[in-house]
């Protein structure tokens, strides 16, 4: 999760807190209770807002962090996919860090057009997949990806249509390998053997 993120969701999760426990304190603070018991009370709610708050954001930074590992997972997915779709030749490189394993792809690049429609066809797969949002920079990685591969100067409008028409030329690749990407979404997240993925992976696709 991105530092200024972070801070929404730590914020925004006090809040949330704050919300529900300050109406019940005040509630409580009405009633005709004793000075040591209101006293314990205070402190019982003010110790339950404080684990509530950790729990809300842990968990909301749980899911953020899933969310993250599965884009990366999807992009790796859908990229392996079509390079075998096109015949281009690419290795698998794991990356590990403190959490979970990660895989980067190398290929040799073929023409600018061919280059685009791959930055479109991960497009399609992190944008149609279940359980997962597309961060806002994921969105502007591939959007970059893809106009770095324009041969050409185009107006704002003219990137608008293009993309639109190479999406609809690839629609069809798409919903025919959607389950692939799926299945090796999955795969990579038991298999950390960078042969056996792009095993998996050539033996998914041979059968389409």
């Amino acid at each position: 999760m991105e530092p200024s993120l972070k801070k929404i969701v730590y914020i925004g999760s006090l809040f949330l807190v704050l919300l529900i426990m300050v109406p019940l304190t005040k509630y409580v603070a009405a009633q005709n209770l004793s000075d040591i018991i209101l006293f314990i009370t205070t402190i019982s709610l003010a110790n339950i807002s404080c684990l509530l708050h950790i729990f809300i954001y842990k968990k909301i930074e749980t899911k953020a962090k899933y969310n993250d590992y599965s884009q990366r997972n999807i992009i790796f997915a859908s990229t392996v996919v079509f390079l075998e779709l096109n015949g281009i030749s690419y290795t698998i490189q794991k990356k590990e860090n403190k959490e979970q394993f990660s895989f980067s792809v190398n290929w040799k690049k073929k023409d600018a057009a061919t280059e685009q429609l791959r930055a479109i066809f991960c497009s399609l797969c992190i944008h149609n997949f279940k359980g997962i949002t597309p961060t806002q920079q994921t969105k502007w990685a591939i959007q970059n990806d893809w106009e770095e591969n324009l041969e050409t100067n185009l107006t704002i409008e003219e990137k608008k249509r293009l993309w639109k028409k190479q999406s609809k030329s690839l629609q069809f690749h798409f919903k025919n390998n959607k389950k692939t990407v799926n299945k090796i979404h999955k795969f990579i997240q038991k298999n950390s053997n960078s042969e056996m993925i792009k095993n998996f992976v050539e033996e998914l696709v041979k059968k389409k």
